[in-house]
């Protein structure tokens, strides 16, 4: 039996080379560019001694709904797809948001602020210091964490 030349093995060798870089290369690309949502805080801070004010950003590939006037609720509280949670802080959640649709690279606004009439306190319960820590998670992909501390 012959064996194949060593010009041939060499070739060989590196087409198997760059076969497998090439689909290694593939493989690692698409796994970073797959990310198909997430948010990043960009601010956070009390507002008026009371509101708790979240500048956020989509760092997503695709639109979130937001919230289009305003949601409330105790501790949790779906605003459109975007579900926020909040620890600590007295009463009900009073959520409004700067826009209803919050596109790819987009800024976005959540104020927990306060309203009287529906009972709810903002990040303060009647006035007390307090500090309230918000988790606004988008339908899929990475939520975000912010603290906001208010003086009352």
């Amino acid at each position: 039996m012959k064996a194949i030349s060593t010009v041939i093995a060499t070739i060989l060798m590196l087409m198997i080379t760059i076969a497998l870089a090439g689909t290694a290369y593939l493989y690692i690309s698409g796994s970073f560019t797959t990310q198909t949502q997430g948010l990043e805080v960009v601010d956070a801070f009390c507002n008026n001694r009371v509101n708790a004010t979240i500048s956020f950003r989509n760092i997503g590939t695709n639109a979130v709904t937001f919230v289009s006037g305003l949601c409330s609720a105790t501790g949790v509280s779906p605003c459109g797809s975007i579900t926020v949670v909040r620890t600590a802080g007295g009463g009900t959640m009073k959520l409004s948001g700067s826009s209803a649709t919050i596109d790819p690279g987009v800024t976005a606004t959540l104020v927990d602020g306060e309203d009287p009439v529906a009972g709810a306190q903002g990040c303060t319960d009647f006035g007390v210091p307090r500090s309230c820590v918000y988790r606004i998670t988008p339908p899929s992909g990475r939520s975000v964490v912010a603290t906001v501390s208010c003086p009352g």
